[in-house]
């Protein structure tokens, strides 16, 4: 074999453990992670099976895909009534009954003057 043949086999046979890693992480992840920065999203999903909401902490390159990421969670079951969407322990979003509940809830000066105080 030709000894210039086998060094190009050699060096493809052989690769550095950070170019090993990058091949095992989904396209996607490398993209995003490259292109923007990543906000950590949580995301408060009402099921009709629980009392208490369930967590899930999504990292997301912006408002958009964590909009995404609620839609998706809410159309994963026919149980999933609503997603609550915050970051930095504030609401940016909320959808399915969680969003209808916000927009009935009378507004707080309405409970002051309803309660007389």
């Amino acid at each position: 074999m030709d000894p210039e043949r086998y060094s190009q086999m050699r060096s493809r046979q052989t690769s550095s453990p950070a170019s090993n890693e990058s091949a095992r992480q989904p396209s996607w992840l490398h993209l995003a992670s490259d292109c923007c920065e990543m906000v950590t999203y949580e995301l408060f999903v009402h099921d009709d099976r629980y009392t208490v909401p369930t967590l899930h902490l999504v990292p997301c390159a912006g408002e958009a895909a964590a909009r995404a990421a609620a839609e998706a969670l809410l159309g994963a079951s026919p149980h999933h009534l609503g997603v609550e969407v915050c970051c930095a322990d504030e609401q940016i979003l909320s959808l399915g009954a969680c969003a209808e509940r916000r927009r009935t809830a009378p507004a707080p000066d309405a409970l002051r003057v309803a309660s007389g105080g």
